[in-house]
């Protein structure tokens, strides 16, 4: 993601949603690999607005990303990066829709994650459709097709599996890059071990 970001200039300002734990790693990363300041937004309190430029990169954890909506969209951002996409899987969740809502307009968007898919097909819409918008429009059609709909006494149910095959190729045509541990294991630093 900051390889892609570096060399294309075309995307500043750009913003990083990822976990509290790992906003001053993404810190670290960008100053070290690609020699970009940033700043890691904390607290609830945001300025008023962005302007009057910043840094190229802001950092910002899902839990107050809903306070810092007005400065991070005054400040016109050109590629979200959403680290951890798994946390989005819940459309009704308020990170989920602070995301949908900073990206909305954003020309390129970014979901990383190692686990896009925690239990069923129906918490992949959230990132498919934020991704691909074109391609994955609307849940209901999705989930009839991939996700087993059943009715209940309570009302529809998607928790269901079908057809994994065909939205695993829809995916890669897409929207998804796939890599397996074996393929980047020469990137990976060291394993550390603490006693």
């Amino acid at each position: 993601c900051l390889w892609w970001f570096a060399s294309n200039r075309s995307v500043r300002p750009a913003i990083i949603v990822c976990p509290a734990y790992l906003k001053y790693q993404w810190q670290r990363e960008a100053a070290t690999h690609i020699q970009t300041p940033s700043e890691v937004l904390e607290g609830t309190k945001s300025p008023r607005s962005g302007m009057g430029g910043g840094p190229p990169l802001s950092i910002v954890n899902y839990e107050i990303l809903h306070h810092w909506l007005p400065y991070l969209k005054s400040r016109k951002p050109q590629l979200v990066i959403i680290d951890e996409g798994q946390y989005i899987c819940n459309p009704k969740a308020r990170r989920t829709r602070s995301v949908r809502d900073l990206c909305r307009g954003v020309p390129h968007v970014i979901v990383a994650t190692g686990t896009p898919l925690m239990n069923r097909p129906s918490e992949l819409f959230s990132i498919a459709n934020l991704i691909d918008p074109k391609e994955f429009p609307y849940f209901r059609p999705y989930a009839d097709r991939y996700c087993q709909p059943r009715l209940t006494y309570w009302g529809w149910k998607f928790d269901g599996a079908e057809k994994l095959g065909h939205l695993r190729k829809r995916l890669l045509k897409s929207c998804m890059i796939r890599r397996r541990k074996s393929d980047v294991l020469k990137d990976l630093p060291p394993k550390e071990r603490y006693v």
